[in-house]
């Protein structure tokens, strides 16, 4: 059975006890711990370090969603202290990645969201975003597609709003 949940912004903007709290209560099995402001991953932190998750199956923790590539670095090493220790996937937006070769030490554990749902309103035929392809080696960059389930290297592509991501594992 498919581990269902939700994201603690989603339920309590902010609020990681009670996003929380009442993921439990609706007896939900995964969770998305929500850092999309940039103010909220010092709090995320502190949570994390004081609060028993192994309760839920999956848990991912959704970057900063406003995040300067000045910040991206420093961003990225409390992301992966916080993965690595816990075996949680981390899930960010592809405009958000300016270095790609430092989200591929991720590995299989970074998830690109699927942007599609924001379309544009001068276009509505046009859906996602496009994000500049990398510049260097060609295996800076690794996604699983979500529509075709195979491993791509992103390294070459021009126009990213085709990637897919899941948030669970394809065991589930």
């Amino acid at each position: 059975m498919r581990a269902i949940g939700f994201s603690t912004g989603a339920l309590a903007k902010g609020d990681f006890e009670t996003g929380v709290r009442i993921s439990r209560s609706l007896q939900c099995t995964a969770l998305e711990l929500s850092a999309l402001r940039l103010e909220e991953l010092d709090p995320l932190v502190k949570f994390v370090t004081s609060t028993d998750l192994t309760d839920f199956e999956y848990v991912s923790i959704h970057a900063p969603s406003q995040l300067t590539s000045a910040l991206e670095e420093s961003v990225i090493s409390v992301l992966h202290q916080m993965s690595s220790q816990r075996g949680w996937n981390i899930v960010v937006h592809p405009d958000c990645i300016s270095n790609f070769a430092a989200w591929n030490a991720f590995g299989e554990r970074l998830n690109i969201e699927n942007m599609e749902a924001k379309a544009d309103r001068q276009n509505p035929r046009r859906a996602g975003v496009t994000v500049p392809a990398p510049t260097g080696s060609e295996d800076v960059f690794r996604y699983r597609s979500r529509s075709t389930g195979r491993q791509h290297d992103g390294g070459g592509l021009q126009d990213r709003s085709a990637i897919r991501s899941t948030y669970l594992p394809d065991s589930y």
